[in-house]
């Protein structure tokens, strides 16, 4: 593989080739095609090409790596590479060696934190996930053992986590057979649009099984049923009856805020005054305050709603102090 000097000189002035009608195209290398794989901008990472040379070798002794693995590995080289970049001296020795000593460290992390086990397990199911997107037979055998093997693999889950918890994969209301045919239709939609498992591609975590926990957790969020324990029944039948101040002081609380809250507008500058408004229409749309949506309807950037948030809530303790008082 050549460097990336060496690439260039291909369209130097010297090479006869370079004034030719003939377009050749330069031969991508490993770190590009990483790159053009996992959606690396290596421009932005302003590597040398001594640098990147290092990254090649590291990269090419890697085996049986999915894509998380591998753009969380490249990311933790990149980053001893640039530090190295920045720190190096000609006294400490050559460029070369400090650079392939820092990305050995940040390797052998690497592989200290992510089992070789679990990044196997990642790389098979790529693989597989692969064979199935890619699957031209006629009997489409390569989908069709893909999605049997997650079909054995969902009933042993079924049997080993039969829980309501989270880590459960029962769904209230359904049968196992239905969870199962649902999550396989799910699992089959994704492969049709293979772009989903992107996001779920981590270091040693098979993507598919990400994939399925997400969809299985959807489904018993949509079905919600609340399992009832004696103490909460117990609670929910002997509970105590309100009183009629507790019942004056509900009726009442929504409209003393609101009074509250305009009578501090009144002490606020027309700019805040403006903010406490957007704040209350923000919470009023999603059931809690977005400082970032609220910014970027007044046309502000988050520091300054932050400016703002901690003033008017200033305003609020003197409020209250003085209501105290």
């Amino acid at each position: 593989m050549e460097s990336i000097d060496g690439r260039n000189q291909l369209f130097s002035k010297k090479n006869p080739i370079s004034h030719t009608n003939q377009t050749v195209e330069p031969v991508p290398t490993l770190p590009e095609q990483v790159g053009n794989d996992l959606g690396l901008d290596w421009d932005d990472t302003g590597l040398w090409a001594e640098s990147r040379i290092v990254l090649e070798e590291f990269l090419r002794s890697q085996k049986m790596l999915g894509r998380g693995a591998l753009l969380s590995l490249t990311r933790l080289i990149v980053d001893a590479l640039e530090w190295t970049q920045v720190h190096h001296r000609i006294s400490i020795g050559p460029f070369n060696k400090l650079a392939r000593s820092r990305a050995a460290a940040a390797s052998k992390r690497f592989f200290a934190r992510f089992p070789r086990s679990k990044l196997e397990r990642e790389y098979l199911d790529q693989c597989d996930r692969e064979r199935a997107i890619n699957d031209e037979t006629r009997t489409q055998r390569h989908l069709a053992a893909y999605l049997e093997n997650w079909q054995k693999r969902l009933a042993k889950l079924q049997r080993v986590f039969p829980s309501l918890r989270r880590d459960g994969w029962r769904v209230p209301g359904k049968t196992e057979e239905e969870v199962r045919d649902l999550l396989i239709v799910e699992l089959l939609w994704a492969i049709r649009n293979p772009y989903i498992f992107k996001l779920y591609e981590r270091p040693g975590e098979e993507a598919s099984f990400r994939y399925l926990r997400r969809r299985k957790d959807n489904l018993r969020r949509r079905r919600k049923i609340y399992e009832y324990t004696p103490k909460l029944i117990a609670q929910e039948l002997y509970r105590a009856p309100e009183t009629p101040e507790q019942v004056l002081i509900a009726k009442e609380a929504p409209g003393s805020a609101a009074e509250i809250i305009e009578e501090i507008k009144t002490g606020l500058s027309g700019n805040r005054s403006r903010w406490l408004s957007a704040m209350q229409e923000d919470v009023r749309k999603r059931g809690k305050l977005n400082l970032a949506s609220v910014s970027q309807q007044l046309g502000k950037n988050r520091a300054s709603g932050s400016r703002a948030f901690r003033a008017i809530r200033a305003e609020f303790e003197r409020f209250q102090a003085r209501r105290d008082n």
